[in-house]
């Protein structure tokens, strides 16, 4: 069981540093604006905005964590192949969020979210220049191919996958359940929010940094 369980917290580290690079790219990206901003700034950005990277992290463990459990009847090829399709999906899925938000945040000045997809064309980028499209392009595939590279290393781990007694997979189950806090963000009623992450009084700029 081991072997699963350090892949399962391998994975769920892995999500929670790539959403935490993601904040630093868009914080380097707006040089100008995160210049004017103080140490105590960066510090509140990256703790209060660390609240929603795990909640995420979370949401994208969900079905890897099933799949770990299905693991124990599941030929270790199967477990391997279908958690790194899944894992490439959402990193590329995640890559193009991030890398449309870089720009329309430019034009919009809020973080992309589900209601300006519903509006988003192409013409929408049409005022893009051809410079910055090609550093988008180029930060997406440096990112995708880093990204898809390091889970690529840990799924190495599912070779090590072995049989398991029943005790044991009862225990697994209990993975589930662990992502409840993370997802949540804390214990109370109402779950975790982007509001979580609004500190600043006076400037919105490292509000919006923080998600």
């Amino acid at each position: 069981m081991k072997p699963r369980i350090i892949y399962f917290l391998q994975l769920f580290l892995f999500w929670t540093v790539f959403f935490v690079l993601s904040r630093w790219i868009f914080l380097i990206f707006y040089l100008e604006q995160s210049a004017g901003l103080t140490l105590l700034d960066f510090i509140k950005i990256s703790g209060y905005g660390l609240r929603l990277d795990f909640s995420m992290a979370g949401y994208l463990m969900l079905i890897p964590t099933l799949i770990i459990i299905a693991s124990v009847i599941l030929p270790n090829l199967i477990t391997y192949r279908s958690l790194l399709i899944l894992n490439s999906f959402f990193i590329i899925a995640c890559i193009l969020l991030i890398v449309i938000d870089l720009e329309t945040y430019r034009h919009w000045g809020f973080r992309l979210d589900a209601s300006p997809l519903l509006y988003l064309k192409p013409e929408s980028l049409a005022s893009t220049s051809a410079i910055r499209l090609s550093l988008l392009i180029m930060l997406a595939i440096f990112i995708g191919v880093s990204a898809i590279w390091v889970v690529r290393s840990l799924h190495q781990r599912i070779f090590a996958f072995h049989e398991i007694r029943i005790k044991n997979i009862l225990s697994l189950l209990l993975l589930l359940p662990a992502l409840f806090l993370p997802i949540r963000g804390s214990l109370g009623v109402a779950p975790i929010s982007t509001g979580a992450v609004y500190f600043h009084r006076n400037n919105i700029f490292p509000n919006h940094a923080g998600i």
